[in-house]
């Protein structure tokens, strides 16, 4: 079974490109001539209709199926076109305004439940590298906390399907490594659940202490909070939750 993408020439074109994610990458997939949509009709809050707007427009190759070889900016052709080739010699121009229709795999129910059940034993860095989750980061500062521990601040975001997650994380200075992804999501799921979990500020910083004179500030579990409602946003519940709880690589 199938579904189908749609992209702009830009989007065609990073699709392609040999660093995008597994997840988005459509070389090896196939293009195709899509009919037009009919137009869409919306309407007012009273339920008057608007006028129609024109959708977009699908361009392929002679109505086939064909594999995507390559996609690249179009030389000697307008601004913003893109060339797509197909793994038989022929090629296809992309222009603005129109869009690529992409063929990706679906799955059916039955291997969905396998899948499901394969996921079960997986590890986390098995399981971020299967579903495409990309880390980039930033060193932004150097400092000291009150306690006297250096450490360096980066920025990282975290990128799965389509959406992106923000954050701020310390490293201690004698590490000197920038943020690794299995490493990193690890220990904000981990981190963020334990607030998330727990049936209040009281029951949740009382895991740390049973003395309520060195619980943590209250912000701190706020703090956690949010990250496990941002972070259950990107991965989706099912997801996040599985994260938490797969096993660590050795």
């Amino acid at each position: 079974m199938s579904t189908f993408d749609y992209l702009t020439p830009a989007e065609a074109v990073a699709a392609a490109c040999d660093d995008a994610p597994e997840y988005q990458r459509i070389t090896g997939l196939r293009g195709m001539d899509a009919d037009r949509v009919p137009d869409l009709i919306t309407r007012t809050a009273t339920g008057v209709a608007r006028q129609p707007q024109r959708p977009w427009r699908a361009h392929g190759h002679l109505d086939k199926f064909k594999k995507i070889a390559r996609v690249e900016w179009a030389k000697d052709a307008d601004p913003d076109t893109a060339e797509v080739f197909y793994a038989d010699g022929s090629a296809d121009l992309i222009k603005r305004g129109d869009l690529l229709c992409v063929e990706r795999p679906i799955f059916t129910a039955e291997t969905d439940i396998k899948a499901d059940d394969d996921r079960e034993f997986m590890t986390l860095s098995a399981l971020v590298a299967a579903d495409g989750v990309t880390l980039t980061s930033e060193h932004i500062a150097t400092g000291t906390d009150a306690t006297g521990w250096e450490h360096d601040e980066y920025r990282i975001t975290i990128a799965y399907g389509g959406r992106s997650y923000t954050q701020t994380v310390l490293h201690g200075i004698d590490v000197r490594e920038e943020p690794e992804l299995v490493e990193t999501v690890g220990m904000l799921v981990s981190q963020s659940m334990t607030a998330f979990s727990a049936e209040s500020y009281e029951d949740w910083a009382s895991d740390f202490s049973s003395d309520p004179a060195e619980w943590m500030p209250r912000k701190t579990y706020d703090e956690n909070v949010k990250m496990a409602q941002d972070l259950r946003a990107l991965f989706g519940e099912e997801r996040y939750e599985r994260y938490a709880t797969a096993e660590r690589d050795a």
